[in-house]
């Protein structure tokens, strides 16, 4: 499984966390999410979601998060 691959499932299961305890904030800027090129589609079940942070990802589509309705904030620092 390649750098991409593993950056995606660590995403995912912040993702299912996120939805388990309501999270307003969910952030993608850590090592574990660095290589990540997706966003998971799942994100959009994140309806009390606020704020998200791709900052230093490598996340070149950004399709998934405009699901995200209650979005105000994303923060896209450093992002290849």
């Amino acid at each position: 499984m390649g750098a991409a691959d593993e950056a995606y499932r660590a995403a995912e299961r912040l993702i299912d966390e996120a939805a388990r305890t309501g999270a307003e904030v969910l952030s993608f800027a850590r090592d574990e999410t660095r290589a990540l090129e997706q966003v998971p589609e799942n994100i959009g079940r994140l309806d009390r979601l606020r704020r998200l942070d791709l900052s230093g990802t490598s996340v070149k589509g950004l399709e998934p998060v405009s699901r995200l309705t209650g979005l105000s904030v994303l923060w896209l620092n450093r992002t290849v």
